[in-house]
């Protein structure tokens, strides 16, 4: 059981950067290993790293809790940063939504319908799951 070096720095509230320090120090293959070109990290690897942050007790189940999806429309997409997107989802509540690049995100599509989008939670944010549209107001 190995877990990805992105996924557990998330959960356990430290940067990649940190990570990537202390994985020096550690044993590849035994502690650490590449799979499909990343860095994920083998139970004795956490069993070392959990003693490094102080954690003694870890609950049941914490590092593959479920994500958190929301279907969400767009509402405006801001032309000064390309990596963000306002969003509004079933309640009425507007979310700002992470993209790789918001220029083809348009609140309706070219046939009239509104553009919706799938976004998890991540962090304290949400990030828009999948790919983005290809051509404006398009999929």
């Amino acid at each position: 059981m190995t877990t990805n070096e992105e996924e557990l720095a998330t959960k356990l509230g430290v940067p990649r950067s940190v990570l990537k320090g202390w994985r020096r120090g550690m044993v590849k293959g035994s502690d650490w290993m590449l799979e499909k070109g990343r860095v994920a990290f083998t139970a004795g690897g956490i069993r070392k790293l959990e003693e490094k942050l102080g954690l003694r007790q870890i609950p049941e189940g914490f590092y593959f809790t479920d994500k958190e999806y929301k279907r969400v429309r767009v509402k405006r997409n801001w032309p000064l940063n390309k990596r963000i997107v306002t969003c509004v989802d079933d309640e009425g509540a507007e979310l700002t939504v992470r993209v790789r690049n918001n220029e083809n995100f348009r609140p309706f599509l070219t046939n009239g319908e509104p553009m919706e989008l799938t976004v998890r939670k991540d962090g304290d944010g949400w990030t828009l799951e999948g790919r983005g549209p290809r051509y404006a107001g398009r999929w």
